[in-house]
């Protein structure tokens, strides 16, 4: 009886064990393997946010290439804080037109660095100098964003010193020899505004929302001439593609932010909307979250807003921000304009305000009167601007109306030559 006892610890010891150990020794090499072949790329694939300016180099250099860092070179460093975030945290002035910027992630601060490629991705760019080095921006964390949130679409972009890296992803900024995205990203259609006579009559045209349908956004690019400035939703897919896309063909490109409307929310322009009872770090919040959605805008332009811009503290805040990041600011004629007039004056903020809402009725007659209304405020005044959206209607009847603006006598310009500043505009 103490024999099979003794024999029976003996194969515990000697046959079990050991079989237990080997076991669990290979399911622990097998989840090791596991991680290194399928989560930890699929990590790295979200950590690593490409900026995209012209869709001729997505073609060029693939996601791959980029990710694996044989053309680019992106150094983080990790700072430990010992305060929560809070309004005080967020970036300062001199944070913004630093290429370091500080961003949030629960108690830590990511300190990224962002530098340029160190070989060309093209050999013909020799074109692109100083501020338009095609670079990397590694998009940071933050706690509040969950994964469909956060900026994933593969983008390049060549205007690496007027972006900086966010909560969120991208922020365009002033670069530090105080280039503008507004100057940047306008087109060469501005430059050449410049320099038609003084007596010329202008006329500019907006189309917002695009972004959302592709077929309707795809239209619109095959429709208007380069002259037409295009502001695209901040919720749709695909949308640095249609925007690089937009941005090749000579438009200039707006992005449109919700604000909160009177009757809301039964009322909505949509998720992120900045709303007028919020403090001003979710606004901000808010704000750095709609922004990043895609880069190559020369500005914003509102969505809605009638609430939101009758509070002084609302326009303050949000029109610094424009200006501390080098933005011209659209007016689309939905919401009242002369308390955001002022406020623009009083920051000093490229503005321009619509002259006439093309599509207040979405019919071919009033869409055609209301683009003769726009070009008789141009002969008087000597420009004009108009708005409207995409519909199919106002597209086809917008695009047949300019082909013949300049045998009538007037010139059709992109937004930026429009904006009351004096400014400079980068060789495209």
């Amino acid at each position: 009886m103490k024999s099979d006892h003794i024999s029976y610890r003996r194969t515990i010891l000697f046959v079990i064990l050991p079989l237990f150990f080997t076991i669990f020794s290979i399911a622990s090499l097998l989840s090791l393997i596991g991680y290194i072949i399928v989560v930890e790329p699929e990590n790295n694939a979200r950590n690593i946010a490409l900026i995209e300016f012209d869709s001729e180099y997505v073609n060029r250099v693939s996601s791959k290439e980029l990710r694996n860092g044989t053309s680019a070179v992106i150094k983080t460093q990790h700072q430990e804080l010992s305060t929560p975030i809070e309004e005080n945290n967020l970036p300062t002035q001199e944070d913004k037109k630093r290429k370091t910027t500080l961003t949030h992630k629960g108690d830590s601060a990511v300190k990224t660095k962002i530098i340029s490629l160190k070989k060309n991705l093209n050999s013909n760019n020799k074109s692109i100098k100083n501020n338009k080095r095609p670079v990397i921006i590694q998009a940071s964390v933050d706690p509040s964003v969950n994964e469909k949130s956060k900026q994933t679409e593969p983008i390049i972009s060549a205007f690496g010193d007027i972006i900086e890296v966010g909560p969120y992803g991208p922020l365009p900024k002033i670069s530090e020899t105080g280039l503008k995205p507004l100057n940047a990203y306008a087109s060469k259609g501005a430059a050449d505004a410049l320099k038609l006579p003084p007596e010329s009559k202008k006329i500019a045209i907006v189309v917002g929302g695009l972004g959302l349908s592709e077929k309707v956004t795809n239209n619109a690019l095959e429709s208007f001439p380069q002259g037409v400035t295009l502001a695209f939703v901040p919720y749709a897919k695909k949308l640095q593609h249609h925007v690089s896309k937009a941005r090749k063909k000579g438009h200039e490109v707006l992005l449109q932010v919700p604000m909160e409307p009177y009757g809301y929310p039964e009322n909505d322009p949509g998720p992120h909307t900045l709303l007028d009872n919020l403090n001003k770090r979710d606004n901000l919040l808010r704000l750095y979250w709609l922004m990043s959605r895609f880069t190559d805008y020369i500005g914003i332009t509102n969505y809605m807003g009638a609430k939101f811009v009758s509070n002084k503290d609302n326009l303050e805040f949000f029109i610094s921000e424009l200006r501390d990041r080098g933005l011209v600011y659209f007016d689309n004629g939905t919401s009242p304009a002369e308390r955001m007039k002022k406020s623009l004056n009083k920051l000093g903020v490229p503005y321009a305000l619509t002259d006439v809402v093309i599509d207040m009725r979405q019919e071919e007659d009033f869409i055609i009167e209301s683009l003769d209304h726009l070009q008789t405020i141009a002969r008087q005044n000597g420009n004009a601007i108009g708005y409207a959206s995409a519909f199919p209607v106002s597209i086809k009847e917008i695009s047949r109306w300019v082909k013949n603006l300049s045998f009538r006598g007037y010139e059709l310009v992109p937004l930026s030559a429009m904006a009351n500043a004096e400014t400079q505009y980068a060789t495209q």
